[in-house]
């Protein structure tokens, strides 16, 4: 790390960079000082050992909790299957996937779906330029999702799709199951097993547009398995774990 290296380029990313370096310092300071770590995942613990050598005795994982709000509206049926995303738009979030497999799903099955897309960030343009390209007739981007209203967002929709390549979490994960919709990640992405768990797995475009086109034609069914899976992330089991790090 050079000081004298930030002379030569942008003030602002400089800054940027400076502080980036000196918050994963700090962090890795408060990590190798502390008796004892909370992590949001297994995942996040296994980071932890493989990058720190922290002993995994000394973390305790406590998953977030999902709000209640968070659970399946009833709604008149809107007379096309929505597919949706929620979500940053950033390199790592790939929406650029999701929206090169809707393409092939509208090839597939013309007229019959669209796709609707909640969020901003420094990908947005590129991902409506790259809509436009690819010709997509049902794909409405709707900039950030109302916070009071993002429930009623969730059941706007038929199918979740989440095409991140890595996550410390995933909640709208959750929060979409919650809200009993199916879910479909990406085969292979880094996201904590506990929130991927009921997910459907694309293998490429081609393969989540046929799991979208499966769903279109056969819906899904909501397990007892998966109910007790999602009761899970609530405030109260979050505050009972992070409480055990302190006793």
């Amino acid at each position: 790390f050079r000081i004298s290296s930030f002379w030569t380029e942008d003030p602002r990313k400089a800054l940027s960079r400076l502080i980036d370096h000196l918050y994963a310092k700090g962090v890795e300071q408060a990590i190798r000082s502390s008796d004892k770590l909370v992590a949001i995942s297994s995942q996040t613990r296994e980071d932890l050992a493989g990058r720190f050598g922290v002993d995994s005795g000394r973390v305790i994982v406590s998953l977030p909790g999902v709000d209640e709000r968070f659970r399946r509206l009833q709604r008149p049926p809107s007379g096309r299957f929505t597919v949706g995303y929620i979500g940053r738009f950033e390199e790592h979030k790939d929406v650029p996937f999701l929206l090169r497999a809707f393409s092939l799903l509208e090839r597939r099955a013309p007229g019959r779906a669209r796709l609707v897309l909640y969020g901003r960030g420094p990908t947005y343009d590129g991902c409506v330029s790259l809509a436009r390209c690819l010709g997509l007739k049902d794909a409405e981007f709707r900039g950030l999702a109302p916070e009071k209203g993002i429930v009623e967002a969730y059941n706007g929709l038929d199918a979740f799709v989440f095409p991140s390549d890595s996550e410390g979490f995933g909640l709208p994960i959750i929060e979409a199951q919650k809200c009993g919709l199916p879910v479909i990640v990406k085969e292979g992405a880094r996201i904590p097993e506990e929130v991927t768990e009921f997910c459907l797995k694309a293998r490429d475009e081609g393969h989540l547009a046929s799991l979208l086109a499966g769903l279109m034609e056969k819906g899904h069914s909501i397990t007892d398995a998966r109910k007790e899976h999602l009761a899970r992330f609530t405030w109260e089991n979050c505050v009972l774990s992070t409480s055990e790090a302190y006793d």
